[in-house]
């Protein structure tokens, strides 16, 4: 298994089993926003308004994501990737989850 070579002797059974759904938990919730929702909000800070998104489906037109595989990748790449991501959703006036989106 991959995160046995990449860190030797810290990934028991548990720790696999966790980290594998929490990787399951994020595509699921990448396709559909209503994918245990609470996995997020549950005890969360409730500045963080989770409730704006709430109703969303994976069909919604405002839930644009993107997915960005690491695997393979080296960190500097990864970044490198990430920081394009930004920049590009910062300039784009119409992405949904960036500041003026909602009126409250």
């Amino acid at each position: 298994m991959r995160l046995e070579r990449r860190d030797p002797g810290k990934w028991d059974r548990e720790r696999r089993r966790q980290f594998i759904g929490w990787a399951a938990w994020h595509r699921n919730h990448l396709a559909d926003p209503s994918f245990v929702p609470n996995a997020l909000s549950d005890g969360a800070w409730p500045c963080m308004r989770w409730d704006r998104w709430s109703s969303w489906t994976g069909d919604d037109p405002r839930w644009r994501t993107d997915n960005m595989d690491t695997t393979d990748r080296s960190v500097v790449d990864c970044v490198g990737e990430l920081a394009t991501w930004i920049e590009r959703v910062r300039a784009d006036p119409d992405w949904p989850l960036v500041r003026g989106w909602t009126a409250d």
